[in-house]
């Protein structure tokens, strides 16, 4: 996939102890499948995933790597035109850039992430258009960099999002956000919501009903802007039915073809339940004449704090 365009964000350590080879051949293979599986693992563990990845990722994407039905390859950069990795749907690998390294504070976890999504959209044999699995890589992979930069911090009681100003994030960043304060909103937990978007709003306070219809329409804002920045990081955004139609990479529902562990059932329908959400979350803003623009969101009522 071309010109990924979302933040860095800081990767795990693989298992501490492991024998490296001499530098010279770890550099020009890359980190291999077990690398990889110890350092999604690892995210999950720790929740850097939201719930709904960690079940994906723990009962259908692991277990795949680990198995060997999805492999680990090291490309050249010409051959993932300047991506660090890629998703081959027909071998069913993740293609990483030679010479790339798992190491702290890099950006490569957070690729690899997005490209297992896609490993896992062809595992449950989902069919999706380019464009929708795409957005659903992008979503998990900003959930990610969120959480591990700390601007999600998850507890028993919810997703806490600290006290954090996310006006200058990039779109699909605010998206994941406006979401996350959306269930804490619906859910009557609004001393969750403790960031600031540069509007004035103060979240905690706000009243319930006024919170959630603030937050679904910036998140419909932020995702219709989003979208505009995954089709052009995906080379999509020129392509018009007449033209030529949304690259088929998941069309086909070929699934993966070496005889590995099956993707359990339950674990793919809750992911695509999941992401059915961010369909419909557009759908029905789209349908709101009244649903305001990113530039201009629609105010809460007069008894409750006004976002300037």
């Amino acid at each position: 996939m071309n010109g990924r365009a979302l933040i860095l964000s800081t990767l795990f350590l693989v298992a501490a102890g492991r024998p490296r080879e001499p530098a010279s051949a770890a550099e020009e293979s890359g980190p291999d499948a077990a690398e990889v599986y110890a350092a999604v693992a690892g995210a999950a563990r720790d929740n850097l995933l939201s719930p709904e990845a960690r079940t994906f990722f723990t009962e259908v994407i692991l277990p795949e790597l680990k198995e060997g039905t999805v492999t680990v390859n090291a490309a050249e950069e010409a051959a993932l035109r300047g991506s660090e990795a890629a998703y081959d749907y027909q071998e069913d690998a993740v293609k990483i850039r030679s010479g790339a390294t798992l190491e702290e504070e890099g950006p490569l976890l957070g690729f690899l992430i997005h490209e297992l999504v896609h490993a896992g959209q062809d595992a449950c044999r989902y069919g999706q258009s380019r464009r929708d699995s795409e957005r659903d890589a992008y979503y998990v992979q900003a959930e990610f960099e969120l959480r591990q930069e700390g601007v999600i911090f998850e507890t028993e009681e919810g997703a806490i999002l600290p006290a954090v100003d996310i006006s200058e994030m990039d779109s699909m960043r605010k998206w994941v956000v406006y979401r996350a304060a959306l269930k804490n909103a619906a859910a009557g937990k609004g001393g969750l919501n403790r960031f600031s978007d540069g509007s004035g709003a103060e979240f905690m306070e706000m009243e319930v009903v006024e919170a959630a219809r603030y937050f679904r329409e910036m998140a419909a804002a932020a995702r219709d802007s989003a979208m505009g920045q995954i089709l052009t990081a995906s080379g999509l955004s020129d392509m018009t039915a007449k033209k030529r139609r949304d690259p088929d990479e998941f069309l086909n529902k070929d699934g993966l073809k070496k005889a590995g562990q099956a993707p359990a059932p339950e674990a793919c329908k809750a992911w695509t339940a999941y992401f059915a959400s961010l369909a419909q979350e557009a759908s029905a803003r789209n349908a709101n004449p009244a649903a305001s623009s990113a530039e201009k969101p629609k105010s809460p009522a007069a008894d409750s704090p006004k976002p300037k």
